[in-house]
């Protein structure tokens, strides 16, 4: 996925801009590409000011000047004036207006860089159009500079076959080129960072938000597909790693299963998340939402004893649930979704959700989320016994990470012990990389924690998007905050209720599993004696969509292998 400058389209954009920066922004093969969209050229060869729509510079091919023209319709009349859309016929070229910005960029970055040698080629892109079909070769342009809605397919590889057709033609013209093919890596930063300097200021932190919002939503929405072609499916098992959209697909499934009037009950394991759910689901007809626990109590009627008391949660309490709800008589629900099933894979919890679904496990509409993939947490035996009280399951194997940018989801294929990585990342990369900073002691641990916040919200983070986790609680920085404006901006996680603006949130990284956070910051990664705790730093990394920051000691850091993220 290429580096987008800026990272945000301005809500103007035309939709055709708006479409090819998402083309690019998610092409596949392009993570050493930069591409910079709507740059401002002051040195315009025919004009006072002109813009490059996109400049793409992919190392070891050349840079790509592209002119984007959104309209429906094109064509040319009798005296040769473009037709475009609506607009009003007009003699001047999109061909020789992407030429002319070629032009301007190749001579500022002779003059900046005393650069001649880079191959620069320009191209226009009919979004919308099928602009081939319309046009036949012209003397005015090469074949190969013209695209259409049909090369939106895949974009990364138009763009090198541009690149390598116009080297192609001036060899046959004549033209001496070095054997170099494009800008090395260093070569493409350094034309970068003479282009773009200006770009930087026009991000506002408003933009960053709607913009990973609405990226977010998109790709979530690609998920539902999911959700489509397993329809036909009574009984079904998402399985995949942190990131890849299986509450987000619990969710769906439960409003799809309302939709037809269905009574149901989704479950999941952490209390967190079931206030997540509870909130996400408010007014569906029909559905319940609650966490296994509190679900056991209910039914029991019995008060809550110390977490800690683990013959009570895992024996006595499944136990008298069970013995309560095999004598009631109440309707069963006509389907079950359970989230973080993972967790649930005990055969005493398993027989309480039993008769809790009409046909119980083996015969009712079953569709559970999980992942089974952690090979540290799970050994495989929770696999079998779901297999083994639930029957056949058609299985869905998730591995598209659509939660986390590139450079988080890396971090947490190094910390994963999962027998496999994502297949890929669908986030676009911003370009941002998690930042490790050691801490000498307490103390300075709470000054690089107040200094990470006040990053964040330098990058346009708002107090409420910022979460800070730690495998401590009472022990843990945010807990024992000395700054008097922390300390009073801080919120347990555990007081529950909607996120609130103005408050960073703080929590344990084991009770804020299956939830996630615009920014996050980890702290106390600290030395174990009883050795590296990868699948918790796992989690804790995975809750980060945006930004992650971790705070740790070097011998904390030097254990996991993360002393450089």
């Amino acid at each position: 996925m290429a580096q987008m400058i800026p990272p945000v389209l301005d809500e103007t954009a035309p939709p055709g801009e708006r479409e090819l920066f998402t083309a690019l922004a998610t092409a596949a093969g392009t993570e050493d590409w930069i591409v910079l969209h709507g740059l401002r050229l002051s040195a315009h060869p025919t004009q006072e000011r002109g813009e490059a729509d996109f400049v793409v510079v992919a190392p070891g091919h050349g840079v790509l000047v592209i002119e984007v023209k959104s309209h429906k319709s094109v064509g040319r009349d009798a005296s040769g004036r473009w037709l475009l859309g609506r607009s009003s016929p007009t003699t001047r070229s999109p061909f020789a207006q992407a030429d002319a910005e070629k032009f301007a960029i190749v001579s500022y970055l002779s003059k900046r860089m005393g650069i001649t040698t880079v191959h620069v080629e320009s191209c226009v892109w009919f979004t919308h159009a099928p602009a081939r079909r319309e046009f036949v070769d012209s003397i005015e342009w090469q074949p190969w500079q013209l695209l259409d809605l049909a090369d939106l397919v895949d974009v990364a590889d138009r763009i090198v076959h541009i690149l390598a057709a116009g080297r192609q033609h001036r060899a046959a013209a004549g033209h001496t080129w070095p054997e170099i093919v494009g800008p090395d890596e260093a070569t493409a930063h350094r034309i970068v960072s003479e282009l773009k300097p200006a770009m930087q200021a026009e991000v506002r932190p408003a933009d960053l938000r709607r913009a990973r919002k609405e990226e977010l939503a998109r790709l979530l929405e690609d998920q539902l597909l999911v959700l489509d072609s397993l329809a036909g499916n009574d009984r079904l098992l998402v399985t995949g790693p942190a990131g890849c959209g299986k509450t987000f697909l619990a969710l769906e499934a439960a409003r799809m299963e309302s939709a037809l009037g269905r009574r149901g009950l989704l479950v999941c394991y952490n209390h967190a998340i079931g206030e997540y759910l509870k909130g996400e689901v408010a007014g569906i007809d029909g559905l319940s939402v609650t966490t296994l626990h509190d679900l056991m109590l209910t039914a029991a009627g019995v008060a809550p004893v110390a977490l800690d008391d683990r013959s009570f949660w895992e024996e006595r309490l499944p136990q008298l649930a069970w013995e309560a709800l095999a004598t009631a008589d109440q309707p069963r629900y006509d389907y079950l979704i359970v989230d973080e099933v993972q967790d649930l894979c005990r055969r005493s919890y398993l027989d309480v959700l039993d008769l809790l679904l009409t046909s119980g496990l083996s015969n009712g509409r079953c569709l559970f989320f999980g992942d089974f993939d952690d090979q540290v947490l799970y050994d495989g035996s929770e696999k079998a016994l779901l297999d083994e009280v639930a029957g056949p399951l058609t299985v869905f194997r998730q591995k598209v990470n659509c939660r986390n940018t590139p450079g988080i989801a890396r971090v947490a294929e190094r910390l994963a012990d999962s027998q496999e990585a994502y297949a890929r990342y669908r986030r676009s990369d911003d370009g941002a990389v998690p930042r490790v900073s050691i801490y000498r002691d307490g103390e300075h641990q709470q000054q690089l924690l107040l200094e990470a916040v006040q990053s964040l919200r330098d990058d346009g983070f708002d107090l409420h998007e910022i979460v800070v986790l730690s495998r401590y609680r009472d022990a843990s920085a945010a807990s024992t905050a000395t700054d008097p404006w922390l300390r009073q901006t801080l919120l347990d996680v555990r007081r529950g209720g909607k996120v609130r603006k103005g408050r960073i949130r703080y929590s344990t990284i084991h009770s804020f599993k299956g939830l996630e956070a615009s920014a996050v910051i980890i702290t106390d990664v600290t030395e174990s004696t009883r050795g590296p705790y990868f699948d918790l730093l796992n989690v804790g990394v995975t809750r980060a969509r945006d930004r992650l920051v971790m705070l740790g000691t070097r011998e904390g850091f030097d254990q996991h292998g993360l002393t450089s993220a």
